[in-house]
């Protein structure tokens, strides 16, 4: 009992919705999430690592960030 006393509380966050993407598939927003994340040079970084972190499926952007590495990315990064 004296250790959830002590435990601090965790504020969740994730990515608000953005009505110019429809609900049912969110393939191109997390796309849109993992380019704003790459082309920002800011303090909303961080923001925009979140979003798409919680956005995207794990295996989307390891396969981005491939792409990226071997220059084969099709976004405007």
């Amino acid at each position: 009992m004296t250790d959830r006393l002590h435990m601090k509380n965790i504020e969740i966050k994730t990515t608000p919705t953005d009505f110019c993407f429809l609900t049912t598939n969110q393939t191109r927003h997390s796309f849109t999430l993992y380019i704003e994340f790459h082309m920002v040079k800011n303090e909303e970084c961080e923001k925009f690592a979140r979003f798409y972190h919680s956005r995207c499926l794990g295996e989307w952007f390891d396969k981005w960030n491939e792409q990226r590495e071997i220059g084969t990315f099709l976004g405007p990064i």
